[in-house]
């Protein structure tokens, strides 16, 4: 693990005001932990078996690297999901999806440490599927 060095200057306030800074205190090493999530994902676009999304990178990497980013898209109802892993925050489409059904999205960035905590989710509905040519008519 990489470690990170911190120093603190603390001061005090009260009602009077500020008081003098304190002189340097001791350094503080602290090891990286999981990114913070990115902000909730975008839907760019919505096809019947498909989504193209983008997100934003997390504010803060936890002190490691952002090696790729895991997204999710859970189906309502069923839980039953779709995962999908990338390498970079380039707007992607994630496949693999049924038409006319509803989605819950969410994306988590990944560093050396593991898996953060995933976004918002954003709901999308896919594309709406065909019907199924008519059957011949009974008489």
């Amino acid at each position: 693990y990489t470690l990170s060095l911190h120093d603190a200057l603390p001061i005090s306030h009260n009602e009077s005001g500020h008081g003098p800074w304190s002189g340097p205190s001791e350094r503080i090493m602290t090891l990286p932990g999981p990114p913070h999530p990115p902000e909730a994902p975008q839907i760019l676009e919505a096809m019947q078996d498909r989504i193209h999304i983008s997100w934003s990178l997390p504010t803060n990497d936890g002190a490691s690297e952002v090696k790729g980013y895991v997204i999710l898209a859970v189906r309502e109802g069923s839980g039953t999901m779709v995962r999908m892993e990338v390498s970079t925050a380039e707007p992607v489409w994630l496949r693999g999806l049924q038409g006319n059904t509803h989605y819950s999205v969410m994306v988590a960035a990944v560093n050396e440490v593991g898996t953060g905590s995933y976004s918002r989710v954003t709901e999308v509905i896919t594309g709406p599927v065909a019907p199924e040519p008519p059957t011949q008519a009974r008489h």
